[in-house]
């Protein structure tokens, strides 16, 4: 940049690099000075808005987000991104609105189905979230997030052998995440499959040991045998 203070595209690509390692206001800043050198890149706006967003500006990832719409309104991944910063806030029918945008522009896109799976559980749109969830599978089979959340309203739907299945295939996709055991261990236990459920318990708390606690239900370490690690006493 020494040799080059007004080039936009050594700008652009630290900008890009700053937020790969999560350096995101420094990301900001390189972002800012290449809208300076030239106001109508979408993408320097798009992704400045993203970079706001890790910092949890979700209005300001709305504001940057919009005006890379103005510029390119024909981005489904900026409607996307503004979705899912609309989420954050609690606007929830204008995220569902953005996604839907996203989709008639990139309908083999599996992320705003994802977003807005998510936006229509939280206005009470129980078929519509599964349907949603279910279409992003359908275009992404390995999609971790998707089962995950699909198997969470299934269980609230009392689907709950269905929502087994879907964390099951949420383990095959990422055996290491401990949160979607205990999941599946709830899930077992409504069903009585208590020794399946304890299984999972106990992987569950192997694998994190520290925020088991959070997420394991309070009688589980005692029905394990487990000390909790946030039980001091004795």
């Amino acid at each position: 940049i020494e040799l080059e203070p007004s080039s936009v595209a050594v700008y652009y690509r630290r900008a890009v690099s700053h937020g790969k390692v999560g350096n995101f206001s420094a990301a900001i800043d390189d972002y800012t000075k290449v809208i300076e050198f030239n106001p109508t890149h979408a993408n320097a706006y798009c992704n400045r808005g993203w970079a706001k967003g890790k910092l949890n500006d979700f209005k300001g990832e709305i504001e940057d987000c919009t005006r890379a719409i103005q510029i390119h309104p024909m981005n489904a991944l900026i409607y996307c991104n503004r979705a899912a910063a609309l989420y954050n806030i609690g606007d929830f029918a204008s995220a569902i609105e953005d996604c839907g945008k996203a989709i008639e522009i990139n309908p083999q896109d599996a992320n705003p189905y994802r977003t807005r799976g998510m936006a229509k559980r939280q206005v009470g749109d129980s078929d519509g979230t599964i349907q949603d969830y279910t279409k992003a599978i359908e275009i992404n089979s390995n999609f971790f997030d998707a089962y995950c959340s699909r198997g969470v309203v299934k269980t609230d739907c009392g689907d709950v052998e269905g929502a087994v299945r879907d964390f099951t295939k949420a383990i095959e996709i990422d055996p290491l995440c401990a949160a979607v055991y205990s999941l599946r261990g709830d899930a077992r236990d409504i069903i009585g499959d208590r020794r399946g459920a304890d299984e999972d318990f106990r992987k569950a708390i192997e694998l994190n040991p520290i925020d088991a606690a959070y997420w394991c239900r309070g009688d589980v370490f005692e029905r394990l045998g487990i000390k909790s690690e946030d039980d001091h006493s004795g």
